[in-house]
């Protein structure tokens, strides 16, 4: 068996763990037993600098997304266009908009009275079914509450937290709710 003494391997390996160790104080940038020692620590250091900087933004900074503020004013809407086009009940459908029906009133009279009609009549459920489509890509203002918004970012700044992250801000322009976000800010 011929004899191999890993001439070019080894200094390939040396070279790119020296570059690693460039800066470095002393021997630890230039002998290679040093720098593999300080490379391996700083290696380790890099690793729980990684998680600790997370912990510390967890710490603070709050998260808060739009859409799971208003889940009681959309999730009903968004059950009765599932029943309208999986073929539901219209006992279902009526069970998702009684909760939905105070709260549709004053907004969007007009989606109600659809829906209304259609469950005393079933009939032409996908054209409902794109109107409430409609409806909750672009809600009249007034349908989600601002208040609840406000409420919520009073309650984190109470928390003495640096910052807040606000999800999905497009849900928030969608609902109309950027003027309210702005004034909490504003203050």
């Amino acid at each position: 068996m011929p004899r191999v003494k890993r001439g070019a391997k080894r200094r390939e390996k040396r070279k790119k763990l020296l570059a690693r160790a460039k800066g470095y104080f002393l021997g630890k940038s230039k002998l290679y037993k040093f720098a593999k020692e300080a490379t391996e620590r700083a290696g380790n250091f890099a690793y729980t600098g990684r998680k600790r900087k997370k912990r510390d933004f967890r710490r603070l900074w709050i998260g808060i997304a739009a859409y799971q503020l208003y889940d009681a004013e959309r999730e009903p809407l968004v059950r009765i266009r599932g029943l309208l086009r999986e073929g539901g009940s219209p006992a279902e459908i009526r069970a998702a908009f009684d909760a939905v029906a105070e709260r549709l009133a004053i907004p969007a009279p007009e989606l109600r009275a659809a829906i209304a009609a259609y469950l005393e009549e079933p009939e032409a459920s996908e054209e409902l079914a794109s109107r409430l489509d409609a409806f909750l890509a672009n809600a009249p203002p007034g349908y989600y509450p601002a208040d609840r918004l406000t409420r919520t970012l009073e309650r984190v700044r109470a928390q003495g937290v640096e910052g807040v992250v606000i999800f999905s801000a497009g849900g928030l322009a969608s609902a109309g709710l950027w003027p309210a976000a702005g004034d909490f800010f504003g203050r």
